[in-house]
Parts: C-alpha cells; structure tokens; sequence
C-alpha cells in the first residue's frame, strides 16, 4: 500500500486488517447515549468474521512477526547503524 494510494475500507492487509478513522467526537462518547456509527458496525462485522473464518485467522495469525519489527532492540540496533555511517 503506497501513502498516497486510495485505502477502500475494509482494506485486508497483509499484516492486519484497516478500516475507516473513526471521528474523534464519537471515540469517548458513551455507548449507552448513542447508537453504534458505520465504523463501529464494520469493526464489530469484521471481530465476529475473524472469529468465524478460520482461514482469515491463519491469515492473520503472524501478527507478532510483524510486532517483532518494531522490537526496542532491533529498532535500537539499526539506528546505530545509521549513526555510524
């Protein structure tokens, strides 16, 4: 996925699924005062699917691979690396 490219939500990544921003007015509101916006209905469709769909949770069960790549150590490590050259 290029910065500038055009993101259709849900966008099945290779490493995690995105989905739409949600707007910061409704992150802290409480649930109990407001029905659930289109963000959160595609969220809460996507967790029952991935619990569903064995196939898209072997996908994307290599998550922490992918979590290895931002290790303190191995980030530590190449900025040293850039430092010395």
């Amino acid at each position: 996925m290029d910065i500038e490219e055009d993101v259709e939500y849900p966008y099945f990544g290779r490493y995690g699924i995105l989905i739409k921003p949600f707007p910061r007015e409704y992150l802290f509101k409480d649930l109990e005062k407001r029905p659930l916006i289109e963000q959160e209905k595609v969220l809460a469709e996507l967790m029952i699917r991935m619990i569903e769909d064995e196939e898209l949770r072997r996908r994307y069960s290599r998550g922490l691979e992918r979590a290895r790549d931002f290790d303190i150590e191995g980030i530590i490590r190449r900025w040293e690396e850039v430092i010395r050259c």
